[in-house]
Protein backbone atom coordinates (compact mmCIF):
# COMPACT_ATOMS: atom_id res chain seq x y z
CA UNK A 1 0.00 0.00 0.00
CA UNK A 2 1.32 3.46 -0.90
CA UNK A 3 0.66 7.28 1.05
CA UNK A 4 -3.13 7.56 1.16
CA UNK A 5 -3.85 11.44 0.60
CA UNK A 6 -6.83 12.24 2.63
CA UNK A 7 -8.08 16.28 2.22
CA UNK A 8 -10.71 17.31 5.16
CA UNK A 9 -11.71 21.32 4.88
CA UNK A 10 -14.53 23.78 6.09
CA UNK A 11 -15.05 24.78 2.57
CA UNK A 12 -16.27 21.99 -0.20
CA UNK A 13 -14.24 21.61 -3.07
CA UNK A 14 -15.46 20.00 -5.61
CA UNK A 15 -13.48 17.38 -7.55
CA UNK A 16 -13.51 17.06 -11.37
CA UNK A 17 -14.93 13.70 -11.61
CA UNK A 18 -18.37 13.07 -13.27
CA UNK A 19 -18.64 9.32 -11.41
CA UNK A 20 -18.37 10.77 -7.99
CA UNK A 21 -19.00 7.02 -6.86
CA UNK A 22 -21.07 4.13 -5.25
CA UNK A 23 -22.94 3.35 -2.32
CA UNK A 24 -24.34 0.57 -1.46
CA UNK A 25 -27.62 -0.29 0.76
CA UNK A 26 -27.03 -3.27 3.42
CA UNK A 27 -27.06 -4.11 7.28
CA UNK A 28 -24.41 -1.75 9.31
CA UNK A 29 -21.12 -3.72 9.01
CA UNK A 30 -19.76 -5.27 12.77
CA UNK A 31 -16.34 -3.32 13.19
CA UNK A 32 -16.52 0.61 11.91
CA UNK A 33 -15.08 1.70 9.71
CA UNK A 34 -15.43 -1.13 6.64
CA UNK A 35 -14.88 -1.14 2.90
CA UNK A 36 -15.30 -4.22 1.17
CA UNK A 37 -15.70 -4.45 -2.77
CA UNK A 38 -15.49 -7.53 -4.92
CA UNK A 39 -12.32 -7.45 -6.68
CA UNK A 40 -12.23 -9.43 -10.12
CA UNK A 41 -9.57 -11.92 -10.40
CA UNK A 42 -8.47 -10.63 -13.49
CA UNK A 43 -7.12 -7.52 -11.19
CA UNK A 44 -4.43 -9.80 -9.53
CA UNK A 45 -1.16 -8.30 -9.53
CA UNK A 46 -2.55 -5.05 -10.69
CA UNK A 47 -2.37 -1.43 -8.87
CA UNK A 48 -5.93 -0.28 -8.04
CA UNK A 49 -6.92 3.03 -6.19
CA UNK A 50 -10.03 3.50 -3.82
CA UNK A 51 -11.56 6.73 -3.84
CA UNK A 52 -14.49 8.41 -1.73
CA UNK A 53 -15.64 11.67 -1.36
CA UNK A 54 -18.17 12.76 1.26
CA UNK A 55 -21.46 14.56 -0.23
CA UNK A 56 -20.64 17.84 1.14
CA UNK A 57 -17.59 18.21 -0.54
CA UNK A 58 -15.50 18.75 2.75
CA UNK A 59 -13.57 15.41 2.50
CA UNK A 60 -12.18 13.24 -0.15
CA UNK A 61 -9.51 10.50 -0.24
CA UNK A 62 -7.02 8.53 -1.90
CA UNK A 63 -5.83 4.99 -0.82
CA UNK A 64 -3.24 3.46 -3.73
CA UNK A 65 -3.07 -0.93 -3.19
CA UNK A 66 -1.63 -3.55 -4.82
CA UNK A 67 -3.69 -6.62 -5.67
CA UNK A 68 -2.20 -9.72 -4.56
CA UNK A 69 -0.82 -11.87 -7.55
CA UNK A 70 -2.60 -14.79 -5.76
CA UNK A 71 -5.92 -13.39 -5.72
CA UNK A 72 -9.01 -15.52 -7.40
CA UNK A 73 -11.75 -13.05 -7.31
CA UNK A 74 -13.84 -12.24 -4.27
CA UNK A 75 -15.13 -9.46 -1.90
CA UNK A 76 -11.84 -8.12 0.36
CA UNK A 77 -11.78 -6.05 3.31
CA UNK A 78 -10.06 -2.87 2.38
CA UNK A 79 -7.34 -1.75 5.27
CA UNK A 80 -7.66 1.92 6.08
CA UNK A 81 -5.21 4.16 7.03
CA UNK A 82 -6.81 7.28 7.80
CA UNK A 83 -6.66 10.39 10.20
CA UNK A 84 -10.37 10.59 10.48
CA UNK A 85 -11.58 7.26 12.16
CA UNK A 86 -14.34 8.68 13.90
CA UNK A 87 -15.55 10.56 11.24
CA UNK A 88 -15.64 8.02 8.69
CA UNK A 89 -17.38 5.18 10.82
CA UNK A 90 -20.58 7.99 11.41
CA UNK A 91 -20.98 7.86 7.27
CA UNK A 92 -24.74 7.59 6.70
CA UNK A 93 -25.85 5.92 3.38
CA UNK A 94 -25.94 8.80 1.29
CA UNK A 95 -22.68 10.60 2.99
CA UNK A 96 -20.60 9.11 1.18
CA UNK A 97 -19.22 8.28 -2.57
CA UNK A 98 -16.28 5.53 -2.98
CA UNK A 99 -15.00 4.17 -5.78
CA UNK A 100 -12.40 1.97 -6.29
CA UNK A 101 -10.58 1.46 -9.89
CA UNK A 102 -7.66 -0.20 -11.78
CA UNK A 103 -5.10 1.18 -11.87
CA UNK A 104 -3.10 3.71 -9.82
CA UNK A 105 -4.72 7.51 -8.36
CA UNK A 106 -3.39 9.20 -11.60
CA UNK A 107 -4.74 7.17 -13.68
CA UNK A 108 -8.32 7.15 -15.40
CA UNK A 109 -11.11 5.40 -14.06
CA UNK A 110 -11.45 2.33 -16.75
CA UNK A 111 -12.17 -0.46 -15.30
CA UNK A 112 -14.53 0.58 -11.46
CA UNK A 113 -16.02 -1.67 -8.95
CA UNK A 114 -18.98 -1.01 -6.38
CA UNK A 115 -17.76 0.04 -2.80
CA UNK A 116 -19.56 -1.23 0.28
CA UNK A 117 -19.38 1.49 2.45
CA UNK A 118 -19.65 0.61 6.40
CA UNK A 119 -22.14 -2.24 5.30
CA UNK A 120 -22.04 -6.00 5.60
CA UNK A 121 -21.24 -7.84 2.67
CA UNK A 122 -23.80 -7.36 -0.63
CA UNK A 123 -25.89 -9.89 -2.15
CA UNK A 124 -27.26 -10.40 -5.39
CA UNK A 125 -31.02 -8.67 -4.12
CA UNK A 126 -28.99 -5.57 -2.86
CA UNK A 127 -29.52 -2.34 -5.00
CA UNK A 128 -26.15 -0.06 -5.45
CA UNK A 129 -26.25 3.76 -6.16
CA UNK A 130 -24.17 5.69 -8.25
CA UNK A 131 -23.89 9.37 -7.07
CA UNK A 132 -22.81 11.39 -10.31
CA UNK A 133 -21.74 15.22 -10.11
CA UNK A 134 -23.87 16.41 -12.86
CA UNK A 135 -21.84 20.04 -13.01
CA UNK A 136 -25.27 21.94 -13.05
CA UNK A 137 -26.83 19.23 -15.59
CA UNK A 138 -30.82 19.29 -15.87
CA UNK A 139 -31.12 15.49 -16.77
CA UNK A 140 -29.19 12.52 -15.80
CA UNK A 141 -29.32 9.25 -17.48
CA UNK A 142 -27.13 6.60 -17.86
CA UNK A 143 -27.05 3.74 -20.86
CA UNK A 144 -26.02 0.12 -20.12
CA UNK A 145 -24.23 -2.14 -22.55
CA UNK A 146 -25.22 0.42 -25.43
CA UNK A 147 -28.68 -0.48 -24.73
CA UNK A 148 -30.26 -0.37 -21.54
CA UNK A 149 -31.60 3.37 -20.30
CA UNK A 150 -31.77 3.91 -16.15
CA UNK A 151 -32.96 6.91 -14.95
CA UNK A 152 -31.46 9.00 -12.41
CA UNK A 153 -32.99 11.22 -9.80
CA UNK A 154 -31.86 14.57 -8.33
CA UNK A 155 -30.68 14.30 -5.06
CA UNK A 156 -32.23 17.21 -2.50
CA UNK A 157 -31.02 19.19 0.60
CA UNK A 158 -28.17 21.78 1.10
CA UNK A 159 -25.04 19.38 1.43
CA UNK A 160 -26.07 17.71 -2.44
CA UNK A 161 -22.29 19.60 -3.63
CA UNK A 162 -19.82 17.15 -4.51
CA UNK A 163 -22.75 14.87 -6.28
CA UNK A 164 -26.48 15.83 -7.07
CA UNK A 165 -27.90 12.72 -8.87
CA UNK A 166 -28.04 9.21 -7.58
CA UNK A 167 -28.63 6.29 -10.46
CA UNK A 168 -30.24 3.10 -8.66
CA UNK A 169 -28.86 -0.40 -10.37
CA UNK A 170 -29.92 -3.98 -9.30
CA UNK A 171 -27.97 -7.13 -10.63
CA UNK A 172 -31.09 -7.93 -13.02
CA UNK A 173 -29.81 -4.72 -14.97
CA UNK A 174 -26.63 -5.61 -14.73
CA UNK A 175 -24.76 -8.87 -14.19
CA UNK A 176 -21.59 -10.01 -13.74
CA UNK A 177 -20.08 -7.09 -15.95
CA UNK A 178 -21.50 -3.80 -17.87
CA UNK A 179 -20.27 -0.99 -19.70
CA UNK A 180 -22.28 2.29 -18.06
CA UNK A 181 -22.09 5.64 -19.93
CA UNK A 182 -23.22 8.68 -18.27
CA UNK A 183 -25.48 10.90 -20.00
CA UNK A 184 -25.87 15.06 -19.24
CA UNK A 185 -28.01 17.25 -20.27
CA UNK A 186 -27.97 20.89 -19.90
CA UNK A 187 -30.27 23.26 -21.28
CA UNK A 188 -31.29 20.56 -23.26
CA UNK A 189 -27.86 20.01 -24.78
CA UNK A 190 -25.90 16.68 -24.80
CA UNK A 191 -22.81 17.37 -23.03
CA UNK A 192 -19.74 15.04 -23.19
CA UNK A 193 -20.37 11.49 -21.87
CA UNK A 194 -18.64 9.57 -19.27
CA UNK A 195 -17.99 5.60 -20.21
CA UNK A 196 -16.76 3.48 -17.65
CA UNK A 197 -17.05 -0.63 -17.35
CA UNK A 198 -18.44 -1.88 -14.38
CA UNK A 199 -17.59 -5.01 -12.77
CA UNK A 200 -19.40 -6.39 -9.56
CA UNK A 201 -20.59 -9.49 -7.13
CA UNK A 202 -23.66 -9.91 -9.58
CA UNK A 203 -24.20 -12.96 -11.98
CA UNK A 204 -26.10 -13.22 -14.97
Amino acid sequence: MGNPEERFTEAAKISGNVLAGFQVRGSPAPDLPSVLVWVPASWAGHDVCLQAVSQDGRYEARWPYQVETTWTGGFAEVPLVTDYASFLSGARFTDFASALHKGGCASDRGEVAVVSWNTSAPNVSTPAYLWINSFGADEVFLVLNDRDEVDCIPSTGSQAIAYDFQCALDGGQIGKDATVEIVRLKSGRLQPSDKIRLVSHWKD
